[in-house]
């Protein structure tokens, strides 16, 4: 019996192991941004949150494309009936729904530019302070909740 890696099986091992550690990672941005919304938020905070779930769409959306990965899962997990396809279509839908929802709720002028920051007299751009208080701040939670829960 032969040990060790195959070559052919290198890509969807890696693409597998990322994407095991983005989740832990993703997981734990989560908690810390369900803890965040407690207290109280910047639009530095939201704007941040945002470009990182939509990064995570990308990245995740990359790896699932990755070749052989699907029974790369089943053979690693040792269950023939694991579905990793089915995990990430329920991850990426909770990720695109909240980065969606932070897109739409975030205050826009009538030219679509962002209201989230104002100009001190010593030219500092100070960002909005949202607190849980604004539904639509509170709104953010579930759709935090959600990643966390496709991640488990």
């Amino acid at each position: 019996m032969t040990t060790g890696t195959r070559v052919s099986n290198v890509v969807p091992q890696e693409a597998y192991r990322e994407f095991k550690q983005l989740g832990v990672r993703l997981d734990s941005q989560c908690a810390e941004w369900l803890a965040k919304l407690a207290t109280s938020i910047t639009a530095d905070d939201v704007l941040a949150w945002y470009r990182e779930l939509y990064w995570y769409n990308l990245r995740f959306g990359e790896i699932a494309a990755v070749p052989g990965i699907l029974d790369y899962a089943i053979v690693q997990e040792d269950d023939i009936n694991y579905d990793l396809a089915a995990e990430f279509g329920v991850l990426l839908t909770a990720v695109v729904a909240a980065y969606s929802y932070i897109y739409t709720t975030i205050p826009r002028d009538p030219n679509g530019f962002v209201l989230t920051h104002t100009l001190s007299v010593d030219g500092d751009l100070v960002p909005a302070v949202y607190t849980a208080a604004i539904p639509e701040v509170a709104a953010i939670g579930p759709y935090l909740s959600a990643i966390a829960a496709a991640l488990v």
